[in-house]
């Protein structure tokens, strides 16, 4: 069986249709199951922030609230997270590469 470098559009949007699908990804490929504090790398002293703050979580260690985003390029940016992989899909996939005006306009911001 052959194996695939890429996956097309539509598949693209089939695993990340929403904020919540994103998140969970890059939790995932962040810390692997388990949030880390990236403020004091305490893994152990971990609890969730309940409610509709659903991603928030708390260090016991250091007193930090964080989220996935926390550190990271997508720390301050108000594009959910869905259209940010959306926007590397298109800039990891584009031949000649991509302008951020056509970016822009692509994901809608």
């Amino acid at each position: 069986m052959a194996s695939r470098s890429t996956i097309n559009l539509l598949e693209l949007f089939q695993l990340f249709p929403d904020q919540e699908s994103a998140r969970l990804y890059l939790e995932d490929r962040r810390w692997g199951g388990k949030p880390v504090c990236p403020y004091c790398g305490c893994s152990h002293q971990i609890v969730t922030r309940g409610g509709k703050r659903s991603g928030y979580y708390r260090c016991r260690s250091c007193g930090q609230e964080f989220t996935v985003r926390s550190k990271t390029i997508f720390e301050r940016s108000h594009v959910p997270l869905h259209k940010w992989i959306y926007a590397m899909y298109l800039v990891v996939t584009a031949r000649k590469g991509i302008s951020s005006l056509q970016l822009a306009k692509e994901i809608g911001v």
